[in-house]
């Protein structure tokens, strides 16, 4: 292991979701050249390197930090001289952190306390500036004529002592300091070692053999939906099974369902492991079936199972993981932490069942999670209590959602989750017509997910949602491409699975939405019942009426898009009564339901496909 003395340089573009969302082709367009013209060509003069881009930052290193201080200061002098030009919307910002520190380096890629600090003193930058820490100034006070403004010392997240931190002013004596820019041929991508080249080669033969005899030989099984299952690849798949409450209190099970919620969520982004979604591996809460009997039901090779103790501000985790073939433990731990560790607890498990599952690939990217202690216990309980009100997908629920979501807010302004809640309940209101709202939903939904981006929400869940409010607002294309950004960050989320065949549906492309659900119910079998909701009005528009009745009589429960659908088929069927017993459900949930009030609504987007459903909606006798 190597280790080594090094400048650190980290930076971020500020607001990147809320560019995305509002002109992405322009922004990737922006960024592509801002690199190409002015970042690559900096780095290369103060001989520097760029470690690895990470969506919308960079992880840079430079031989002499009075070299990486003169390069950001130029870098963000002449950003300012590009963006005096263009409306304030379409400004692009960025953030600054720079650190001295040991790193460990391995292959082309640097770790440690010295990273960690960058990155941390590139959150307290404002946009468009640059902040450093005391062995920094240290360095360059005799060497670079810069004014400095001093923060004080701050404390952060994740590191043991307060930062001692300083802005640097970009003012006249920065100014004095630049350079012009000489343009110098792209940063090739860094070549890696043979021995590195040579395993991933003989891993990516063998997932392509097995993935070709998964395919060529697939294992049949039909779901309640008739959609046809194939069995996924045993050595890589997992459930999370709810935990248990052993807590005493009933009312505190929502907390042990979060922590099972959230660890198959972190391992749903190893895009190599198969996890069984929350619905389906939760349905099993209570039941007495052995191990092998739910892996085979499952089609999974191994379970994680776990308890959940809370006494005080006292939290113990337990957690075991199953081989489900041979019924025996292959790992087990517990964990007894403050309640406000329960984010760093959730990543010490993932950490733990990847590195059980025997990837080493797995291993390093389960290394690189570092999640946030808590500021506020209550807030994240008050959160999460708005999230289990949000999943009942009622009007009452919603609004109660929505005072919880809030609650939490006052007492801790910056929990992403509360922000992103808060979101999805505006986002709900206008698409299940719970309330007389209209586009201004939407906005404040757009509004309070940029805030959930900025506070560090995770970026799959981000571009869902945008992806969904895109199509509300009848841009197609960019709602696609939302959600096709969201599936790579996380590709084995059955329920960003099942949007994208909703958003295709509403494109009018039925074949590849038909494929999309059905690859999310494969992964989800158990799944909620607004997966049935895409799938109805995909054979509806198919002219398969019939179909599309079959699944929602299904349905445990019916929102307001189903009884139209099936009011809709019933009415092409020729079945009356059926037709008008829904309609009379769609006038219950929303009394002011008109065809003219819903035409704007409607998501499709060719012109025969809003005709046909309109014209179903009408054959059932809903009011003009």
């Amino acid at each position: 292991m190597e280790r080594r003395l090094a400048a650190i340089l980290a930076t971020d573009v500020v607001g990147y979701s809320r560019l995305m969302g509002a002109d992405e082709t322009g922004t990737l367009a922006a960024l592509k050249a801002q690199r190409t013209e002015l970042i690559d060509p900096k780095v290369a003069q103060y001989n520097g390197r760029i470690i690895k881009l990470m969506g919308d930052g960079a992880l840079m290193e430079f031989p002499s930090v009075v070299d990486a201080v003169i390069f950001a200061t130029e870098m963000q002098l002449e950003m300012q001289q590009r963006n005096a030009s263009l409306a304030e919307d379409r400004q692009i910002h960025y953030r600054i952190g720079i650190n001295i520190g040991d790193v460990i380096v391995e292959d082309d890629d640097i770790f440690g306390d010295g990273v960690n600090i960058a990155a941390r003193l590139e959150g307290l930058a404002e946009p468009g500036g640059i902040c450093i820490g005391r062995n920094v100034r240290n360095q360059i006070r005799d060497k670079v004529d810069l004014n400095l403004e001093e923060l004080g010392e701050v404390e952060v997240k994740n590191i043991a002592r307060p930062i001692r931190a300083f802005r640097v002013l970009l003012d006249e004596k920065a100014s004095a300091l630049s350079t012009p820019v000489v343009a110098v041929p792209s940063l090739r991508p860094r070549k890696m070692k043979p021995k590195v080249l040579m395993i991933l080669g003989m891993l990516m033969a063998l997932l392509g053999t097995v993935a070709w005899w998964h395919f060529a030989n697939p294992s049949r099984t039909d779901n309640a939906n008739g959609v046809v299952q194939h069995s996924p690849t045993e050595a890589t798949s997992i459930a999370v099974l709810a935990f248990k409450n052993l807590s005493g209190e009933a009312d505190q099970a929502y907390l042990s369902d979060a922590i099972a919620e959230d660890i198959t969520t972190e391992l749903s982004r190893f895009g190599n492991l198969f996890v069984i979604s929350r619905e389906s591996a939760f349905s099993y809460r209570d039941q007495t079936k052995t191990a092998r009997q739910i892996g085979q039901e499952l089609g999974v090779r191994y379970l994680l199972e776990g308890s959940v103790q809370l006494s005080g501000s006292h939290m113990r985790v337990t957690v075991q993981l199953i081989d489900t073939r041979e019924q025996n433990h292959v790992w087990a731990e517990k964990y007894d932490r403050e309640v406000t560790d329960i984010l760093v607890v959730q990543d010490d498990i993932v950490r733990s069942v990847v590195t059980a599952l025997g990837e080493k690939i797995w291993h390093e990217a389960a290394e690189s999670l570092q999640s946030k202690p808590l500021e506020s216990f209550e807030a994240y309980d008050f959160s999460l209590r708005g999230s289990e009100a949000l999943h009942k997908l009622t009007k009452d629920s919603n609004q109660e959602a929505r005072r919880l979501y809030k609650k939490a807010l006052e007492l801790d302004p910056g929990l992403p989750d509360a922000h992103l809640g808060l979101a999805w309940t505006y986002y709900l209101d206008y698409d299940a017509q719970w309330s007389d709202t209209g586009t201004e939903a939407l906005d404040q939904a757009y509004r309070y997910a940029q805030i959930a981006n900025d506070e560090g929400a995770p970026g799959y869940e981000i571009h869902r949602l945008f992806g969904q409010i895109s199509a509300a607002r009848g841009d197609h294309e960019k709602a696609l491409q939302h959600i096709a950004r969201a599936i790579e960050l996380n590709p084995n989320d059955g329920d960003l699975l099942a949007t994208r065949a909703m958003l295709l549906r509403d494109d009018g492309q039925l074949e590849e939405a038909h494929k999309w659900i059905e690859d999310a119910i494969r992964r989800n079998p158990h799944h909620p019942d607004w997966y049935g909701s895409v799938l109805s009005a995909i054979h509806y528009m198919e002219k398969d009426y019939e179909g599309a009745v079959s699944i929602l009589n299904r349905a445990k429960s019916l929102a307001i898009w189903d009884h139209l659908i099936l009011a809709a088929s019933h009415a092409r069927l020729g079945e009356v009564k059926k037709a008008q017993q829904h309609a009379s459900e769609v006038l219950t949930i929303n009394p002011g339901f008109s065809i003219a009030r819903i035409t704007p609504r409607i998501e499709y987007r060719r012109h025969e496909d809003r005709q046909h459903y309109l014209e179903g909606l009408r054959k059932a006798g809903l009011p003009e």
